[in-house]
């Protein structure tokens, strides 16, 4: 294992060198490669090919522990999920998403009217947001772990740093 990710890191540092201007998203799918020698060749790594929203909010809490929201690629999906076949609202997917990379992997021609506008209302959102979650103090306040309940559910808060005093 050890010879084969000082390869990957060989062909990273290629990467970087023959192409400066190109940002590498590396993943850690099938092999738990979120390490930090990766995110001396890329930002970012998507953390896990579960994209069940629900499934996410455990792996995102977990990875936050260790790696900044910054590097963790997080995305809104499609409904029905297509690992586990569960449904959830398109507000439940941004709030997730919001806490790393965010991004898109749905086919927006599949929305309803009113599913688009408010899209559009989150993406605005998380334009706003975005330099508070990602170099903001990040608070970890329910874990998704704890079995209080049979529900899956998770809190988490962004605060602004506070600014330096003149």
């Amino acid at each position: 294992f050890h010879r084969y990710m000082v390869g990957v890191y060989k062909v990273l540092s290629y990467l970087n060198e023959k192409f400066p201007n190109v940002r590498i998203e590396t993943c850690s799918g099938g092999g738990g490669r979120f390490d930090p020698g990766m995110l001396y060749f890329s930002p970012q790594v998507w953390a896990s090919d579960n994209t069940d929203v629900f499934s996410r909010m455990g792996i995102q809490h977990g990875t936050s522990l260790v790696y900044p929201l910054q590097s963790i690629g997080s995305h809104m999906t499609a409904v029905p999920n297509h690992q586990t076949h569960r449904h959830s609202s398109l507000k439940t997917r941004f709030l997730v998403a919001l806490f790393g990379t965010f991004g898109l992997e749905l086919d927006v021609r599949t929305l309803e009217h009113s599913e688009i506008i408010e899209l559009g209302k989150y993406i605005k959102m998380y334009k706003h947001l975005a330099p508070v979650i990602l170099s903001g103090d990040f608070y970890r306040l329910w874990s998704p772990q704890l079995k209080y309940s049979e529900q899956h559910a998770t809190a988490w808060m962004a605060v602004a740093k506070p600014s330096p005093k003149h």
